[in-house]
């Protein structure tokens, strides 16, 4: 017999696994053939770009998604002052709730921080 199945999951999840347990279940072996993830965040079948096409064209940037708009998470803008604060390593006190949010300063995105308890710290940043 032949399956084709559609998974909704999240991260973490180990389709191989399911084909694996699935094919146990049924007292049988369990192949997986083909894998395709048609979705992952912002990225979808619809707005992906085989190699092929991405080689050929002249016109590469056109494909690139600003660091910015890959994630979702709510913003923070901070000034001047905090800013430089933040980038020598001192903490201001914020009122936002615990979480991961985009930080942007004066010149931009910065990259993506976690709030606890009132401060923010850059767990990943973007070199310019």
């Amino acid at each position: 017999s032949e399956f084709k199945l559609k998974i909704e999951c999240k991260g973490g999840t180990y389709i191989r696994s399911i084909a694996r347990d699935l094919g146990v279940l049924c007292s049988s072996c369990a192949t997986m053939t083909a894998l395709e993830r048609v979705e992952s965040g912002i990225f979808n079948i619809e707005n992906s770009v085989n190699a092929e096409e991405f080689i050929k064209s002249n016109d590469k940037e056109s494909f690139l998604i600003a660091p910015e708009n890959v994630v979702d998470f709510p913003s923070i803008f901070l000034n001047e002052k905090q800013t430089e604060r933040l980038f020598n390593g001192l903490y201001d006190i914020f009122d936002y709730k615990d979480g991961t949010y985009r930080v942007f300063c004066p010149s931009g995105f910065y990259g993506v921080g976690e709030m606890k308890d009132g401060k923010l710290k850059v767990k990943a940043y973007v070199r310019t």
